[in-house]
């Protein structure tokens, strides 16, 4: 796994290659909430256009995070799942938990226009 990280104004922008599976989605989460404690940004944006594929810990994961943001008044949007990720998405339900966008741009311009 391997995370590259851009701020955009009050958004963080996180883009992810590789799998988010067992180890690496402890160690994600723990990056991750050490990066939204010290931005002021409660807005994440999490690029998953290399991510190639999602373990039931990283879903737990990704749960987490979202109502962690969600209860500092946050949100948190998946950008770019690819065919393999987003079947997993669909049928653990978590299409429905999350917002879904094809591009960070679109994300980004979704959050510029609440």
């Amino acid at each position: 796994m391997r995370l590259v990280t851009d701020i955009h104004e009050s958004t963080v922008v996180i883009a992810m290659s590789g799998r988010l599976d067992g180890a690496a989605a402890l160690e994600f989460e723990r990056q991750v909430h050490d990066m939204l404690l010290q931005e002021t940004g409660d807005r994440l944006i999490l690029d998953f256009t290399a991510l190639t594929y999602i373990s039931s810990v990283g879903l737990r994961v990704l749960l987490g995070i979202g109502q962690a943001l969600r209860a500092r008044q946050g949100n948190m949007v998946l950008v770019g799942l690819d065919e393999t990720v987003r079947e997993v998405f669909e049928f653990s339900g978590f299409l429905t938990l999350f917002r879904c966008v094809d591009t960070v741009q679109i994300a980004l311009a979704d959050e510029a226009n609440p």
